[in-house]
C-alpha cells in the first residue's frame, strides 16, 4: 500500500513538531524491493530509526538490524541499552549481510528493480485478465 502524496512528509512535520520518534519499518520494503535501497527513499524521508531484515542477507540467514540517527545514537553514550537476542552479533549472519550488499552494488540489482518490478506487474496483470 502506497502512501497518499505528501502523507510522509506532513508525518514527517508533525512528530518532529511534538518530539515523536519516526519510526519506519523497512522489513518487507527494504533492500530494492521497491525500486530504491529503502521505500522512504522515495519521498526523502528520513526517520529516526529504521528497522530492516530479510532483504539484508537475502533471506539466506536471520539477520535484522536497528538503525538509528545521531540524536539518538548519542543518547546511549551515557544511558546503555542492554538487550540481547538469540543471534545477536552472529559472523555467519554478518558474512551474508556483505556478500548479498556487495552483490546488490556490484550487479546493479537496486537500480534495476524497478524495470524487472514492472515486468512482473505486466506479466501478473495479463494472467489475471486470462481469467
Amino acid at each position: 500500500m502506497v502512501p497518499p502524496e505528501g502523507y510522509l512528509t506532513e508525518l514527517r512535520r508533525i512528530t518532529s513538531r511534538y518530539g515523536v520518534l519516526l519510526i519506519a519499518d523497512e522489513v518487507m520494503t527494504g533492500f530494492g524491493r521497491t525500486g530504491e535501497w529503502f521505500a522512504c527513499d522515495h519521498w526523502k524521508l528520513e526517520p529516526d530509526i529504521m528497522v530492516f531484515a530479510k532483504g539484508l542477507t537475502s533471506g539466506y540467514v536471520p539477520l535484522a538490524a536497528t538503525v538509528m540517527s545521531a540524536e539518538i545514537s548519542d543518547y546511549f553514550e551515557d544511558h546503555p541499552w542492554v538487550h540481547g537476542h538469540t543471534y545477536t552479533g552472529h559472523a555467519l549472519a554478518a558474512a551474508a549481510a556483505n556478500a548479498v550488499i556487495s552483490v546488490y552494488e556490484n550487479e546493479a540489482l537496486i537500480e534495476n528493480s524497478p524495470e524487472v518490478g514492472n515486468y512482473l506487474l505486466e506479466r501478473a496483470l495479463n494472467l489475471m485478465s486470462i481469467h
